[in-house]
């Protein structure tokens, strides 16, 4: 296989040191031994292009796009070569056959903002060239050779301040850094390998893209300490479920006292941190990597040679006079298409014999008839039958002209950052005949689309791949059968950044007759573009949508690293259809900082697991094998790494401002009150709408589908009755006030030990009234913020059947807990509290920290906690800690809870980091020093200008661990590159499809002219 890298071998070489030319200079040391070629000229099977480092439009090759981070424009204000570097990364791709990460976080973006789910290629790292048995001389080191941006060295000088008996030796010290911070400078790599060898800890604090210096250490022998992001969470292993590969610790994000106890933990146990950290570090070879390379160019290429075919997708609803009309205008195509499907969407008329002649008279045409479900489930049935590289959807009284699958396929072959390809439209008015071209469809402009005015018509050439990556159509956007579920398809598809293309010629003949839409007086448009938040807030839309970005240049790129609400839900086979409104709700969000955990309750082998990552590949799914709700919710909740759960069942759906709000209404300042839920909107099936419509809650009524939307109030939180439950009220009624969807610290999960899995139904209801009991208290926000179907509830209908068991079983098991009085609203009902204000995200670690000094006091921990949540007091957290450990804490924290801590030792000021302008104390404790460390001198002259460790050093933070993952991605790569693309033989890839000769189109108008 022929390759060709950009940037090259030589101007990695003359370049600067950096990140991406020692991955230039590796690969070619290393691919040629996995049947890689390199070469210089224009005659290559394969582009390797490193950071959208080329113009990539022209080239007729397979692209590896292999990015190397992205500059997190969202978070951080950026100049605008670094907009420019992330526009030609996203540039790059658009137009890739394979996209590569160098680690999981990085990923994560892709996967959100462009259905991308890219290779997880990490760097290597020559181990034996490190040094393990050097002297260990006990300093703590952080080494970046910049102090700018995530580069931040105020977490050394805090460090120094809180252990003035621990050196730390850094590449850059703030000003007014204590007397044990010793600043060294930038030096030589061959330098700086000697200052690694010799510390003691090394201290990575900085949001990594992946993070060689980490690898260096480990490869040196040394605990890595650290926050839980970027290249931190990919490399080093901390968790108890591996503790033999563990070596360091990583703190919460920002969280001091968590990195200085961790910093304590790491000293304690370095030597057994230090074996596994270098054991760690000998699995990420070049070796690996290189081989990992060479299977993503082998599939790039199987993608690239994938034919130019092309499939016809006809859905039928009742269209036995237009049905033929259609299908001959599809299979007469001078670029033939392979199959032309008529999807019969339970017609009721002669299609479906029409249909059956019809593929018995031509080869390629097939018949599939389905109930009637709309034309977008006819659509998507359709092109699941195929698996052509293109597909057409062409209505059953519509047709095409006989150049119009080449001329579009033609469009996309020649630029693959085209999504769709259509072409001007002839009008036919059925009850004149009349004909014109009319002057929409124009040029593809997405800032239209915005404003709520498709640019595409109904027909149109697509890639299928888009379709699946967009999990097709969707019918809730026509729900009278035909509505806008065209114009929301190709609006999704912009914002993942594949654009229209126009085909200046009117070879798609519209007929306007019975059409339910444009031929419907009543027709009314469904709101498409309410569940896509950049349509009315620039700052949600995705980062290589098609729209003008703000700054002409790039759009705004976002981190999707430590979500703040960890969604869970748990589904059934019976609701994989509802599914997809459940996560399209959770993308709705005007809120982006959550993660969505899927855990299917069945056993894998009977759900297509690879479709729904497809079209969600940041999902976290996990299959239960049929244990039941609260076994799956309890499964999610155990991954989720969100400081809130918001648990939501798949036949239900959020409002698009749900978790904003509830995040906004939540007490952060005490926790005992945050539990939040609102009011929702029911839907059932009903013609009996005369007492709603009465009282006000009538939302929605269908009078031909009896489709029937009601407001719900929930009732207000009253801590006194639902601490008497599970009895029943003097009036005979259980008091159940809220929905499981709702806001909850994950620690009062935790505290309660999640919902009760021995219970087949009212799991939800035991599991608030066991947090009621314990005194915690829920806040009401009197909005609907939920959908509820009140139809498909499997467990609910298994709780009305069993109903007097599960009351039993509840009664049994409260009998005689002793219960707390409500820590939130004292003992009285709460009432519903006014909106609080939005919590501001800080956009650096230091950023909203309370950086004043505070009366510290020396405690014992006494509350039983085994480490595995960590202490939070009124939004101050103190770590993970385990009970008998001695700790540093606020005095009044621990005057307000004396049975969770003993007091050892009298108040004493701790100073906490200032910043640079400011005066260090005058006075510090006298302590015993650790010996001044030996730095080696400078002895090479450094360049005048600074070099990153990777050009483009993202803002992101963490995935999962690299290496276990990266063995089994590379056996699931290898296994995909060998195997035939989406089921057929791959073929010589042409430049344009070849017309058949051209034939007299007969129709029942005058034929317009074949453009050529």
């Amino acid at each position: 296989m022929r390759v060709r890298t950009f940037p090259g071998l030589e101007q990695a070489k003359n370049d600067p040191p950096s990140g991406i030319n020692t991955v230039i200079k590796k690969h070619y040391e290393h691919l040629p031994s996995y049947g890689i070629e390199f070469v210089d000229d224009d005659n290559f099977d394969v582009a390797i292009v490193h950071a959208g480092m080329a113009n990539t439009k022209d080239m007729g090759s397979a692209i590896v796009a292999m990015t190397h981070g992205l500059y997190w424009s969202y978070d951080q204000d950026m100049v605008d070569w670094q907009h420019a570097a992330n526009r030609a990364v996203l540039d790059s791709v658009l137009r890739a056959d394979a996209v590569t990460v160098p680690s999981y976080w990085v990923a994560k973006t892709f996967q959100r903002d462009m259905r991308v789910s890219p290779f997880v290629v990490p760097h290597g790292i020559d181990a034996h060239e490190w040094n393990t048995n050097a002297k260990d001389e006990g300093y703590v080191l952080w080494n970046k050779n910049r102090n700018s941006d995530v580069c931040d060295p105020t977490w050394v000088q805090q460090l120094a301040f809180m252990h003035p008996e621990i050196n730390f030796v850094t590449t850059f010290a703030p000003r007014n850094s204590p007397s044990n911070v010793y600043d060294i400078g930038v030096r030589p790599h061959d330098e700086m390998r000697e200052i690694i060898e010799r510390c003691g800890v090394y201290l990575s604090s900085t949001k990594e893209t992946f993070g060689v210096g980490i690898l260096e250490a480990m490869a040196a022998g040394k605990p890595v300490l650290g926050f839980r992001e970027g290249g931190n969470s990919d490399l080093v292993s901390d968790s108890p479920s591996s503790e033999k590969w563990n070596c360091g610790y990583l703190a919460k994000p920002g969280d001091i006292n968590d990195l200085s106890h961790g910093l304590e933990i790491c000293l304690r146990e370095k030597d057994r941190f230090g074996i596994a950290a270098r054991a760690r570090a000998e699995f990420f070879t070049w070796e690996r990597a290189a081989e990992a390379v060479a299977l993503v160019c082998k599939y790039a290429l199987s993608v690239h040679s994938q034919a130019a075919t092309v499939s016809v997708v006809i859905p039928c609803y009742n269209k036995a006079e237009t049905l033929e009309r259609a299908v001959e205008s599809a299979v007469e195509q001078s670029l033939e298409p392979r199959h032309v499907i008529i999807v019969d969407d339970g017609s009721s008329d002669e299609s479906g014999r029409i249909g059956q002649e019809l593929s018995e008279r031509y080869p390629s045409v097939e018949y599939y008839a389905k109930p009637n479900g709309g034309v977008a489930t006819a659509r998507n049935a359709g092109i699941e039958r195929v698996h052509t590289k293109y597909v057409c959807c062409l209505d059953a009284d519509d047709e095409i002209a006989q150049e119009f699958l080449f001329m579009c396929v033609r469009a996309l072959e020649a630029d693959k950052t085209v999504g769709a390809a259509y072409s001007k439209l002839l009008a036919i008015r059925d009850e004149d005949g009349s004909e014109e071209v009319t002057d929409w469809p124009g040029e593809y402009n997405y800032d239209e689309f915005l404003r709520g005015s498709a640019q595409i018509p109904t027909c149109a050439v697509f890639r299928r791949d888009l379709w699946r990556r967009l999990g097709g159509y969707r019918q809730r956007y026509a729900p009278n059968g035909a509505g806008a579920e065209d114009a929301e398809f190709w609006f999704r598809m912009g914002a993942m950044g594949y654009k229209g293309q126009l085909i200046p010629h009117p070879l798609f003949y519209y007929h306007i007759g019975n059409n339910l839409v444009h031929g419907n007086p009543n027709y009314r448009e469904v709101a498409w573009l309410s569940w896509h938040p950049w349509a009315e807030d620039i700052n949600f839309m995705p980062m290589a949508a098609c729209s003008e970005p703000r700054n002409k240049i790039a759009h705004l790129v976002r981190q999707y690293d430590i979500p703040i609400i960890s969604v869970v839900i748990p589904c059934v086979l019976e609701h994989q259809e509802y599914l997809i409104d459940a996560l399209d709700s959770l993308e709705a969000q005007n809120f982006h900082r959550w993660e969505a955990i899927v855990i299917m309750d069945c056993k894998e082998e009977e759900h297509d697991r690879a479709a729904l990552l497809v079209r969600y590949p940041y999902l976290k799914l996990l299959y239960n094998h049929g244990s039941g709700a609260g076994s799956a919710r309890n499964m999610g909740a155990g991954l989720a790494e969100g400081e809130y759960l918001l648990f939501v069942d798949a036949d239900d759906w959020l409002q698009p401002d749900a978790m904003k709000m509830f995040y906004e209404y939540r007490n952060p300042d005490a926790p005992t009150e945050s539990i939040v839920y609102s009011d929702y909107y029911g839907h059932i099936t009903t013609d009996k709408i005369a007492e709603f419509d009465r009282a006000g809650r009538l939302v929605y009524h269908n009078a031909k589908t009896l489709k029937t939307v009601i407001l719900h109030h929930a009732f207000d939180y009253d801590c006194e009755r639902a601490q008497e439950q599970p009895d029943l009220d003097d009036d005979g009624q259980f008091y159940i006030w809220n929905l499981v969807t709702c806001l909850i610290p994950k620690e009062i999960h935790n505290e309660i030990g999640g919902f009760d899995e021995n219970m087949k139904s009212w799991e939800d209801w035991d599991y608030f009234l066991r947090i009621s009991h314990l005194g915690y208290c829920f806040g009401r926000i009197p909005e609907p913020l939920v959908n509820y179907r009140f139809e498909t509830g499997v467990r609910r209908e298994i709780g009305r059947q069993i109903h007097a068991d599960l009351i039993e079983y509840m009664q049994d098991k409260y009998e005689g807990v002793e219960l707390m009085a409500c820590r939130g609203c004292g003992g009285s009902s709460s009432a519903a509290r006014a909106r609080r204000p939005a919590m501001v995200f800080p956009s650096s670690p230091l950023e909203g920290m309370n950086m004043s000094s505070t009366q510290m006091i020396e405690v014992v921990l006494t509350d039983g906690n085994r480490g595995d949540h960590e202490i939070k007091i009124h939004g101050r957290s103190y770590g993970s800690r385990v009970d008998g450990e001695r700790m540093l804490i606020q005095q009044d924290h621990a005057e307000m809870f004396p049975h969770r801590f003993r007091v050892l030792g009298r108040p004493e000021p701790v100073p906490t980091p200032v910043p640079a302008t400011a005066v260090k104390p005058k006075e510090k404790p006298v302590v015993r020093r650790a010996p001044k460390p030996t730095i080696p001198p400078i002895t090479t002259p450094m360049p005048q200008t600074e070099t990153d460790d990777e050009d483009l050093e993202p803002r992101v933070l963490s995935g999962t661990e690299a290496a276990d993952i990266l063995g089994e991605k590379m056996g699931q790569l290898d296994t995909v590159a060998n195997a035939l693309v989406e089921g057929e033989t791959p073929e010589k890839a042409k430049p344009s499809p070849t017309p058949k000769p051209k034939r007299k189109y007969v129709s029942r108008k005058k034929t317009t002219t074949n453009p050529k």
